[in-house]
């Protein structure tokens, strides 16, 4: 769950997730219409393809996994960073 405040401190929104970064619920208070885009884990979300930016990849929260691999893998001699889309 995040909050989105004014200068005073005044809610404007409440976005709450599910554990991998769907969407659960928004509310808007005081006159506020969800202007932030930054959202689950303070990242962009873009609203055409409902995809979360973190600059290096796109993560879709329905699959709940980044839907392009890392491309970095940094030990290759460990088994278990070789799954390049965790």
């Amino acid at each position: 769950m995040n909050l989105v405040t004014d200068e005073t401190g005044q809610v404007l929104e409440e976005n709450g997730y599910l554990p991998f970064g769907g969407t659960l619920f928004r509310n808007e208070y005081n006159g506020g219409t969800f202007k932030s885009a930054y959202r689950y884990t303070g990242q962009e979300l873009d609203s055409e393809y409902e995809l979360y930016n973190y600059n290096a990849r796109l993560y879709d929260p329905v699959m709940s996994r980044f839907i392009s691999p890392d491309t970095i893998i940094p030990d290759p001699y460990n088994p278990q960073s070789l799954n390049r889309y965790s």
